[in-house]
């Protein structure tokens, strides 16, 4: 039996995992994560293996509610969580709405966020969120990153919107009415928002 070194044991271990992840994304996701089996060495040498660049957020524009948080601040948070996690907010603003109740706005020094309250049997639930500081983050992209950072970080936008020297990537939360949007000018994030669209 010929000899084998290490080095290419670790690649066929490598892209079998590879290989068995990218079957269960594709069972279970019905997508494929879209990303190569590095390649063996032709002649079993050692060698390093090639610098892996992480899997995009969003693969088709489109993310899970638990992955979406700017800031500290989850979108599936409470209005007690929040408060936890930022403190006392600067201003509060409440609105009764015709279609969902008591609309509770929350304005902190680097972030605004609103809230549809839970009335005991429905939880509290956030539908706005922005920010225009550069000190929040989602999953790492801030204001003043490039458009080529969120791309990276979350693959293609669901939209890709372009106009009067602005920009919008949109991407898609769980269900059609929600949505995370990079606003851009001059390829540079000016903004980050989470909104729901209210009935």
């Amino acid at each position: 039996m010929p000899h084998v070194s290490k080095a290419f044991q670790k690649k066929r271990l490598h892209t079998a995992k590879a290989l068995v992840l990218g079957l269960t994304a594709t069972a279970l996701l019905g997508c494929s994560l879209a990303q190569p089996a590095p390649e063996a060495l032709a002649d079993g040498g050692a060698g390093d293996p090639p610098a892996s660049v992480p899997a995009p957020l969003a693969p088709q524009g489109l993310l899970r509610a638990d992955q979406v948080t700017v800031g500290n601040v989850a979108i599936t948070m409470n209005e007690a969580e929040i408060r936890q996690v930022l403190g006392e907010p600067t201003t509060v603003l409440d609105e009764e709405s015709g279609c969902c109740g008591l609309l509770r706005h929350l304005k902190y020094p680097t972030l605004t966020l609103s809230l549809i309250k839970g009335d005991g049997i429905i939880p509290d639930f956030i539908y706005a969120l922005r920010t225009t500081s550069p000190g929040v983050s989602a999953a790492g992209v801030s204001v003043g990153d490039s458009a080529q950072t969120v791309l990276n970080t979350f693959g293609p936008p669901a939209e890709d919107i372009a106009e009067a020297g602005q920009r919008s990537l949109v991407y898609v939360v769980e269900i059609e009415a929600d949505r995370l949007v990079f606003e851009l000018v001059d390829d540079t994030v000016t903004a980050i928002d989470y909104f729901s669209l209210l009935n």
